[in-house]
């Protein structure tokens, strides 16, 4: 059973941050690396990462100043040590078998990367409208040239959030995301890591569920968006 390292960036999520640390602990995946990046938070949310490494060994907590969320993902990928990488957002939750069915699917296809779908979850006024997201049209394995073809006929429609993929540690080795974009930094590094893969394995699991709240930059649209993914690939 290969290790797994989940990098878990985290700032001021204090209210979320035990139900997601939660659903990671509690996967039916045992060997698992879980490398949490408290991003200078002044809330609790430090404290909360303190009291969870001493109750589970498997939990590695790095601390450093604010210097956003690229910048701690880097420094997670800089401690991972697992055969695979993964991420999860710090207010997001994972389903107990995510992880054991996407390893044993990437296992049985010999493949450099898996993606899977998700479940979006809105929160508004304390309630939640849920819908699943991101499933593949083909379920399976693709080589380099099938791959080329699928996002052809996706006409591009191919979700770049990074907590959605598992990478092979060697696959990503030289990879980092880059701390000076303001929006879209899991895309490109997603774009990159992609562009290096030689075979895929798409999966429909959508037990990842990614929680938006009204309000959230997640669910604002950022006029600089555009401008941002221009910059990083018409260079």
């Amino acid at each position: 059973m290969e290790k797994i390292s989940i990098i878990v960036p985290i700032y001021n999520v204090a209210p979320y941050l035990p139900a997601c640390l939660d659903s990671i602990i509690h996967q039916t995946y045992l060997n698992l690396e879980i490398i949490l990046v408290d991003d200078g938070s002044t809330d609790s949310s430090n404290k909360i990462c303190e009291q969870y490494k001493t109750v589970d060994p498997r939990i590695q907590v790095i601390h450093q100043e604010n210097q956003g969320v690229s910048t701690a993902r880097n420094a997670g990928l800089a401690l991972a040590a697992g055969h695979y990488i993964t991420f999860a957002d710090a207010d997001d939750l994972l389903e107990p078998s995510l992880l054991a069915e996407c390893i044993k699917a990437i296992e049985t296809g010999q493949t450099d990367v898996l993606y899977h779908g998700f479940k979006k979850d809105v929160w508004k006024s304390g309630k939640v409208s849920s819908s699943l997201k991101g499933i593949p049209s083909f379920e399976g394995v693709l080589s380099k040239n099938q791959m080329k073809d699928y996002i052809l006929a996706q006409k591009g429609n191919l979700n770049v959030n990074v907590f959605s993929y598992i990478f092979t540690r060697e696959l990503i080795a030289d990879l980092r995301f880059n701390p000076d974009l303001p929006y879209a930094e899991d895309a490109v590094f997603v774009m990159q890591a992609l562009s290096k893969a030689q075979t895929y394995y798409f999966s429909a699991n959508c037990d990842y569920h990614y929680n938006v709240r009204a309000g959230s930059a997640a669910y604002r649209w950022q006029p600089k968006l555009v401008e941002c993914y221009r910059n990083n690939f018409m260079e």
